[in-house]
């Protein structure tokens, strides 16, 4: 211990030397001494301590407060039912029709089936009526066939005698090559049959 004051002495007499030996560096050492001193005491002053408080108590029991807010939600509940009851009374009670019933009407289940018009012409040669008589069975075979429904969009959809067909598709031979809003062209043997939905 008898040593540390003197090495504080020692380094004392060493900063007073230089100091008189270099004055610029005196100078701006001392400068930079004020301005820490003055920053120092800037920053002590600003932060103060605390000014004292004190707590204050409630005068209302917990309860009551719980009891109070569970009234205000419950007039406010009742008053969103009155406003409820009041706009349904203004409504019309009864629906007219059922919705989800099926309108037949929109989908007729009738049959239709185009048959071209013979032109008259002068004697048939035996493939001629050969191929007159698979025409008309072909026709006769269309007959059997019921057109129940079309969808259109990307990929149209025809409801033949209950199975779904997409143009390209075969059914009982007739390969189906259109699809409109209430009608469907079908091929077979290059007879041309035109189904359509009836209104």
């Amino acid at each position: 211990m008898g040593q540390q004051p003197l090495n504080i002495k020692m380094l004392k007499l060493r900063l007073l030397a230089e100091f008189k030996a270099d004055k610029k560096k005196a100078t701006i050492l001392s400068l930079l001494l004020l301005v820490a001193v003055i920053v120092g005491l800037r920053f002590v002053m600003q932060y103060k301590s605390p000014e004292s408080a004190e707590a204050s108590t409630i005068n209302t029991p917990l309860t009551e407060v719980a009891n109070q807010a569970h009234r205000v939600v419950k007039n406010q509940a009742i008053q969103s039912q009155d406003r409820l009851a009041e706009h349904l009374k203004k409504q019309k009670s009864e629906i007219d029709r059922d919705i989800f019933a099926v309108n037949s009407s929109y989908f007729t289940l009738q049959k239709t089936v185009e048959i071209p018009k013979a032109q008259p012409t002068s004697a048939p040669t035996p493939a001629e009526d050969i191929k007159e008589k698979q025409r008309k069975a072909i026709l006769a075979q269309a007959a059997s066939l019921t057109l129940e429904s079309t969808m259109l969009g990307q990929t149209s959809v025809a409801v033949i005698n209950g199975k779904i067909l997409h143009i390209g598709e075969y059914f009982s031979g007739f390969r189906v090559v259109d699809i409109a809003a209430s009608r469907c062209r079908l091929v077979k043997n290059e007879v041309t049959v035109t189904l359509e939905i009836k209104k």
